[in-house]
């Protein structure tokens, strides 16, 4: 087996709106974001979707995965099933991917995006903590003996970026009712190629 780390930096097409579940059941166990009535606070409601890791503003690479999976659908990589392929071949070095501002350093803050959500019958107000402009290096550990070429691999990114996305309001239309809207898109550029495993991982760690 044949095992390559290639680094990609991701560029933003449309802000990020992020949603962190597991964040936000620990909130409610804990009866916070509300006073009183379920009256919702903006800027606790944003604090609380945010993803944080190693104390910079991260997002998980399991969604790039699974958007990158989904955009596998209906094409072929040497003339077989992408998806089957992708799935055994390529997988992200890391938990997290640090979310980083246009020119590569982390953001300092996040602006907060506001909508009207439908909550059983009723409409309601939701706060997302939203990133412009950001940028993120993206390590995949790549199976070399599957992948014969890592064109493929960009290619593939690229679509995942542009008709899938990531966070919250993203154009996927495969996972319920995300794909209403056109937020968290992105391009995909190799940067880095044929980096051993170990010492990658090390060094790509978020700070």
């Amino acid at each position: 087996m044949a095992i390559e780390i290639h680094v990609w930096k991701l560029t933003g097409l449309s802000p990020l709106l992020q949603s962190n579940g597991a964040s936000l059941l620990e909130s409610q166990d804990q009866g916070g974001m509300t006073t009183g009535k379920k009256v919702y606070i903006d800027a606790e409601e944003a604090e609380m979707r945010v993803y944080r890791e190693n104390g910079c503003f991260a997002h998980p690479t399991t969604a790039i995965r699974a958007a990158l999976l989904s955009a596998c659908t209906n094409r072929k990589i040497n003339k077989k099933a992408a998806k089957g392929i992708i799935a055994g071949a390529v997988f992200p070095v890391e938990q997290w991917m640090r979310i980083d501002d246009a020119e590569g350093k982390p953001f300092a803050a996040y602006e907060m995006f506001a909508c009207r959500a439908v909550v059983g019958k009723n409409g309601i107000r939701r706060v997302f903590p939203m990133f412009r402009n950001w940028t993120a290096l993206l390590p995949l550990e790549i199976d070399r003996d599957l992948i014969m070429s890592i064109d493929d691999i960009t290619s593939l990114l690229d679509i995942a970026g542009r008709i899938v996305g990531i966070g919250q309001l993203r154009p996927d239309t495969t996972r319920g009712k995300n794909g209403v809207g056109t937020y968290g898109r992105f391009r995909a550029k190799l940067v880095e190629t044929a980096k051993a495993p170990e010492s990658t991982s090390k060094s790509r760690k978020a700070v």
